[in-house]
């Protein structure tokens, strides 16, 4: 990851300056997309970016409850009651909402800045193999008909859908460039974990800030029955998309995906082949 080299302050006055022009032409403002994902858990010191289409509503789950069950209950000491079927339902219902997270960008310039450079706050972002990450966009936004890219909707081939979105800049969060989000550019991350290996990167950062009971239970609204551990609940966002990739892409489209992406495939260690059965290599 490359670091700017002025200030968070220089970075949000030139953000600023084209705040107004983005409105206008429609796009999302410069300090919104670069910040978005990135939310702070000040009672973990932790900055956790989670994007949409990367497991972004159960990690959104494990930050709510991060946040609202006493930090003193995850001692290695403490015995946990189960959360109640309502506590668990309300983190599933309040996840997305951006008014129950503590956001990067919603923080002043100077406050911002003291996180980024503190080295006593872990900073962890989770990426997605860009094959997959659109594939499981175009499935859940676009063929359920809740976003259109360009003039791709509902009824439109993944095909279609990939030519509209090579076409355009200026992006959906679910469909933008990651390297472009999380405030890659300025924060330092000391983990950039994968969901192609999700419950091991996940299992690792939750051992060393002390919450790794908050990951293995405490999930099932039928307690005792039904599985307990976070990823192994159920969201309305699943697609497959990971066991489908055959299914949808050719050679051709899937030239298209890494042309477009490049910058990701590069920043995070992607491979350019389609995955198969065992996503990615570790590097």
């Amino acid at each position: 990851m490359t670091r700017m080299n002025r200030s968070v302050d220089e970075l949000i006055r030139a953000e600023e300056v084209q705040r107004e022009t983005s409105r206008k032409s429609g796009r999302l403002a410069l300090r919104e997309a670069n910040f978005i994902g990135a939310v702070v858990i000040p009672e973990y010191k932790l900055l956790m970016c989670s994007l949409p289409k990367n497991a972004c509503s159960v990690l959104r789950m494990l930050m709510l409850r991060l946040r609202e069950e006493p930090h003193a209950h995850w001692s290695a000491n403490s015995s946990l009651p189960h959360p109640s079927r309502e506590q668990i339902r309300s983190w599933n219902d309040r996840c997305q909402q951006k008014r129950a997270h503590v956001e990067l960008r919603d923080l002043p310039a100077m406050e911002i800045e003291r996180i980024a450079k503190d080295p006593s706050w872990l900073k962890v972002a989770f990426v997605r193999n860009p094959y997959t990450r659109i594939l499981s966009a175009y499935l859940e936004k676009v063929k359920r008909g809740i976003i259109s890219v360009g003039r791709a909707t509902a009824d439109s081939s993944f095909d279609f859908f990939v030519d509209e979105l090579v076409a355009r800049r200026s992006l959906n969060e679910h469909f933008r460039d990651q390297s472009d989000m999380c405030s890659f550019n300025y924060v330092s991350y000391d983990v950039i974990g994968k969901i192609e290996t999700l419950r091991d990167d996940l299992r690792c950062v939750a051992s060393a800030l002390g919450f790794l009971d908050a990951i293995d239970g405490g999930w099932s609204k039928s307690y005792p029955a039904g599985r307990d551990a976070l990823l192994e609940v159920s969201t309305s966002h699943e697609t497959r998309a990971s066991d489908r990739v055959r299914e949808y892409y050719t050679d051709d489209i899937a030239a298209k995906v890494y042309r477009r992406f490049h910058a990701d495939f590069e920043a995070f260690h992607y491979r350019p082949e389609l995955p198969g059965t065992s996503e990615i290599t570790q590097s």
